[in-house]
């Protein structure tokens, strides 16, 4: 046994099954296999849509997809496997030494592995100060030091909050930020722009607008003291309302949800997040995969939809499968479109203009017209004039959500807010 697979259920850790090969220092010819006594067990549920459970063995090929979905990507991923000696493409190497902490409710663990035992660090504001200095280097050293995985390529780590002081502020204090570690799980999620970019402000301001908007968001928020800090609750872990009974140094635990990117669920790998192929219409293929996994498909694609207006509208052209998920019960027997997250303009930010996937005949932004939206509506087996009706909604919300936010944001985000809401005027035309 090489390396093994758990799952978080009901608070406890669940072997789910093993990859296996029959060389430990190549493990390119690895299978993963579900274990029999977790196929044999009443709650047995598959750890994603593209791994369905079964007695045989899945080949690298068709694992791949959902286990590299785990890894960081970008320069991240590069300096990690510079610190762990493997190759940057050998995200097995990668998980072995991270998957203590990851995405979702599922884990890693090496049989050679000796994990420390579980217990909360606290976060200095020094600490906050090396981040925000050296984004890429403190952020390897942090994963490192926490074996904590988490997917994208921009530079973040894993922090935990209690939840004493999770609504109590507008700005999460950063005073009672704890670095979790061994396998203690992480509430939140800290993201560290480049020093002087405006990104964490503008991530800020689209946020907020699409939460006025109606939209389901992850909490998020910037901090007053270092503006290059973004932090995000984590809508993976869950606080059940009775009263707990898991508790770590004097800190609630919560629960671990599971979820999958679409590019997970699909199989697909982490460079397909794109739509770069005129063969596959990537819109089709999102409405076939919500039929198929969600356990309220009519609603969940209405709501693809309505998030797929939003980052049109506020131009958001780095919208791609990767940033869409589902987010499964605690008893992993449903699935549901997760709450919207990473929504920034990059049109003002100065990113390419070319969307994520194509919307009807076009992926330039300036280029969507309303037969575009049209079909995008026909692509996702919507009603016929259903995609009218979301559009026109979601302009009017939009409109009524920046005024609804422009005063009560940061200076940071409000600045955000209006290079935004000058830069989307020419898409805000009313449907015809």
């Amino acid at each position: 046994m090489a390396l093994e697979v758990l799952r978080e259920y009901a608070g406890q850790f669940q072997q789910v099954g093993t990859f296996d090969g029959d060389s430990a220092a190549d493990n390119s010819t690895w299978t993963f296999q579900y274990s029999p006594s977790y196929l044999e067990s009443a709650n047995a549920q598959a750890i994603s849509h593209s791994l369905p459970l079964r007695e045989e063995p899945f080949t690298r090929f068709e694992y791949q997809g959902f286990f590299e979905g785990m890894a960081p990507e970008g320069r991240t991923r590069t300096e990690l496997a510079r610190r762990f000696h493997v190759s940057p493409s050998d995200f097995l190497g990668l998980l072995s030494h991270l998957g203590s902490e990851c995405i979702g409710a599922i884990r890693f663990r090496a049989t050679s592995d000796d994990i420390e035992e579980p217990h909360f660090t606290p976060i200095t504001k020094d600490h906050l100060a090396d981040l925000c200095h050296a984004p890429v280097e403190a952020v390897v050293n942090d994963l490192s030091s926490t074996r904590l995985s988490l997917a994208g390529a921009q530079s973040k780590i894993g922090v935990y909050i209690d939840p004493l002081h999770i609504d109590a502020e507008k700005h999460p204090d950063p005073e009672h930020w704890y670095e979790p570690r061994g396998t203690a799980p992480s509430t939140h999620i800290l993201k560290i722009a480049s020093s002087g970019s405006q990104l964490a402000g503008n991530e800020l301001a689209c946020m907020e607008l699409a939460k006025a908007c109606g939209l389901e968001i992850a909490a998020s928020s910037t901090i007053p003291e270092f503006e290059q800090l973004f932090v995000s609750q984590r809508f993976d872990r869950w606080f059940p309302e009775e009263e707990p009974s898991n508790h770590l140094d004097g800190h609630i635990v919560p629960l671990r949800l599971h979820q999958e990117d679409f590019c997970q669920a699909l199989g697909w790998p982490s460079y397909a997040k794109y739509e770069i192929e005129d063969t596959v219409c990537y819109a089709q293929v999102i409405g076939n995969l919500i039929a198929k996994t969600s356990a309220d498909s009519i609603a969940d694609k209405r709501k693809f939809a309505r998030m797929t207006l939003f980052n049109y509208f506020i131009g958001n052209c780095d919208n791609h499968l990767k940033n869409h998920s589902f987010l499964y019960s605690p008893s992993w027997d449903a699935a549901k479109l997760a709450p919207m997250y990473d929504a920034v303009c990059t049109t003002v930010l100065g990113y390419d203009r070319k969307l994520g996937f194509c919307i009807g005949d076009h992926q330039i932004i300036d280029d969507i017209t309303f037969d575009d939206w049209r079909l995008f509506g026909e692509d996702l087996r919507l009603g016929k004039n259903v995609i009218s009706r979301l559009y026109q909604d979601m302009r009017d919300s939009i409109m009524e959500g920046v005024e609804e936010r422009r005063t009560i944001l940061p200076d940071a985000a409000s600045d955000q807010l209006e290079r935004i809401t000058q830069d989307m005027k020419p898409r805000l035309r009313p449907w015809n």
